[in-house]
């Protein structure tokens, strides 16, 4: 991320869970427009990639059903959503998906005339100082 410690991207249009379906077998499966969107839209911003933890934020902005049932969203499993987000920023924001140490994720309806995607953020994490023997 040279030298950046935040970055910050919106990703707009529909979100895509992450699907057994397109992961069996462990090959390598094409990414869904999802992924490749978000690609597009953090690659600008993730020019190398880290090698130290990482800590990601996913704000899922979810369409409001014409008539919803709940007041939160029912559909889209969150947990899926975070996968095939995070799928999409392995090996271009960081190397592998060990490093990530810390996820914090939500789905939620759009407030007022918001847009449906995702909000991403993605920070280094950097190693606590140790404090000093006494002596």
């Amino acid at each position: 991320m040279e030298g950046r410690e935040v970055i910050k991207a919106f990703v707009p249009g529909a979100c895509v869970p992450w699907s057994v379906s397109r992961h069996r077998g462990g090959k390598e499966v094409a990414l869904t427009s999802f992924q490749q969107k978000i690609q597009a839209f953090v690659s600008s911003a993730c020019k190398s990639m880290e090698t130290c933890a990482m800590r990601l934020q996913f704000d899922f902005v979810i369409p409001r059903p014409k008539r919803p049932k709940y007041w939160y969203p029912k559909r889209k499993d969150l947990t899926n959503l975070q996968k095939a987000a995070e799928d999409a920023l392995t090996g271009l924001c960081f190397t592998d998906d060990s490093q990530v140490v810390e996820i914090a994720s939500r789905k939620r309806y759009p407030v007022g005339d918001e847009a449906d995607g995702v909000h991403i953020q993605i920070s280094v994490v950097r190693q606590p100082q140790r404090r000093a023997k006494r002596t």
